[in-house]
């Protein structure tokens, strides 16, 4: 079989492509190698049983921790605090909190803009909660806000109420607990932790789960 000769402008164009093969490649190489390890994702631990339901929990970049409930196999609800210590803090009957939101057509939940540092946490967490329920839900504020980005957000007196409303007035206070004053249920925690665990009790209410 004769042998099939390659002009020298076909051997150039080959070389040419050889070269820039292997300049890609080790350009590639050369990148991967000093690029950082990627970090190692957060393990999910199983931490015990609640209800009759798992609890799982996995740490944050910010050392803080996610828990994940879970109500039957393969459905989890993600909450920022372990439903077991959250079910530990006082509050009056979960059917009085139950039956006031879900009898209300709205539900104000209402904060105090110089307290949002702490809350802004437990108010955003209980705001997933509230979404989608049988009632309208205002998210609002006990002053109005200064500055120029919030200054729309609407405000209100937490314990003034008609007989069509409720609210959820998220607090700081020297204790963790939940009250219900009149048509107003009273979310309370001495820091930013605990009035999330104060929050994720009156979420598990919201769910008919205490």
């Amino acid at each position: 079989m004769p042998k099939l000769k390659m002009s020298k402008r076909n051997k150039s164009m080959m070389l040419i492509i050889i070269m820039l093969f292997l300049t890609v490649a080790s350009a590639v190489l050369s990148r991967n190698d000093n690029q950082p390890p990627a970090p190692e994702k957060p393990k999910i631990e199983y931490l015990g049983n609640w209800k009759g339901m798992s609890v799982y929990g996995q740490k944050t970049a910010a050392n803080t921790s996610i828990y994940y409930l879970e109500l039957q196999p393969g459905y989890s609800i993600v909450m920022r605090a372990d439903p077991r210590e959250a079910e530990k803090v006082e509050s009056p009957p979960s059917m009085l909190i139950y039956s006031l939101l879900y009898m209300s057509p709205r539900v104000y939940a209402v904060f105090n803009p110089a307290e949002a540092g702490n809350v802004s946490l437990a108010y955003a967490e209980l705001a997933k909660f509230l979404a989608n329920r049988p009632f309208e839900v205002v998210f609002a504020t006990t002053k109005p806000y200064t500055d120029e980005i919030n200054r729309t957000y609407p405000h209100m007196d937490p314990f003034n109420t008609t007989q069509e409303e409720a609210v959820v007035f998220l607090k700081l206070s020297n204790e963790t607990k939940i009250e219900l004053i009149n048509r107003t249920v009273v979310v309370e925690g001495n820091n930013l932790w605990n009035l999330t665990r104060a929050s994720a009790k009156l979420e598990l209410m919201i769910m008919r789960l205490i």
